[in-house]
């Protein structure tokens, strides 16, 4: 395991008019942390600003982040090199868009989760999907499973940093994204989710009450492999819970966010979207015998501090 070392590092910034003294600390056993603290007077844009373990190099450069006097804001040392955050989200998929839908009688391979796929008797309309307590766009018969899809463009699948399904349903529902599935409800745990199958449970749909939908969000290291450049496919199974229930829904919504926060693909994401909290990590990793260097916008080195090989965090 490699070692890990405390270090603190107190720097004064000048932005413009005001100072900014910085913090930076190293407070992880497992990957190291540096700690940024304003304890100027006024606001600071880490706009442009870079760090580094070393005078030269790749300086690993600060996303544009306002700063009040006081903040704290924590920065992983992990080499995965993330100078963005989940905000700013955009959604290629919402439910009122326009879905295609069938209602399967038979079992079919997964060539309806793909690109490219051919729809022969599938039907189209507005979402949510479903019928009962007046929450579906588009009404459908009683029914214990139904199929939908929705395609989307990416020009590319690295412009987009972080990834989000946020998902209403009743009872149960298998979310894939080209074909892998990605998601699916606690209520169809061990369910193999053939055309026969029911959910374990009942789970009453939330959004026409005025609740949330159940959410997930994953981070670019895990969703790179699902995306695609050019046309993708958000598919989605939704089952019932019996063969006599009352009602069934399925009310989707697909978002990402933009590495660069300027880039705007799609709609913004809709007002009742939870702001979300992420860590920036840096290029590099902190080890001994090493600087840590900080330089303003202009490339001007503002300080620099070696770290000490005898604190252990």
């Amino acid at each position: 395991m490699r070692i890990s070392y405390l270090i603190v590092l107190s720097l004064i910034i000048p932005v413009k008019s005001m100072l900014g003294q910085l913090v930076i600390s190293e407070v992880s056993p497992q990957s190291d942390w540096i700690e940024i603290r304003n304890d100027g007077s006024s606001d600071i844009d880490l706009n442009g600003y870079l760090i580094n373990d070393e005078f030269d190099g790749d300086f690993w450069e600060f996303p544009s982040l306002n700063m009040t006097p006081g903040q704290h804001l924590l920065i992983e040392a992990s080499g995965l090199d993330r100078n963005y955050l989940p905000e700013n989200w955009q959604c290629p998929v919402v439910e009122s868009d326009n879905w295609n839908y069938i209602i399967p009688l038979a079992n079919s391979n997964d060539s309806w989760m793909l690109p490219g796929f051919t729809l022969l008797g599938w039907s189209n309309g507005p979402g949510g999907i479903g019928y009962s307590d007046g929450d579906d766009a588009t009404v459908i018969s009683n029914t214990n499973v139904v199929y939908i899809r929705k395609t989307f463009e990416v020009n590319d699948p690295d412009d987009w940093g972080y990834l989000s399904l946020a998902i209403d349903y009743d009872d149960g529902y298998i979310a894939y994204l080209n074909g892998v599935e990605i998601s699916r409800s606690s209520t169809m745990t061990g369910v193999i989710g053939n055309i026969g199958d029911f959910a374990n449970n009942n789970h009453e749909a939330t959004m026409y009450s005025g609740g949330a939908p159940e959410q997930l969000v994953w981070a670019e290291s895990e969703f790179s492999d699902w995306l695609v450049q050019g046309e993708n496919v958000l598919a989605i199974k939704a089952f019932n819970v019996n063969a006599t229930s009352s009602d069934l829904s399925i009310r989707p919504f697909l978002g990402l966010t933009p590495k660069d926060s300027e880039m705007t693909s799609w709609p913004a994401a809709p007002a009742w979207w939870p702001e979300m909290e992420g860590t920036l990590h840096t290029s590099f990793q902190l080890s001994t015998e090493e600087l840590v260097v900080l330089k303003d916008p202009e490339g001007n080195v503002v300080s620099s501090l070696p770290i000490h090989p005898n604190l252990p965090a």
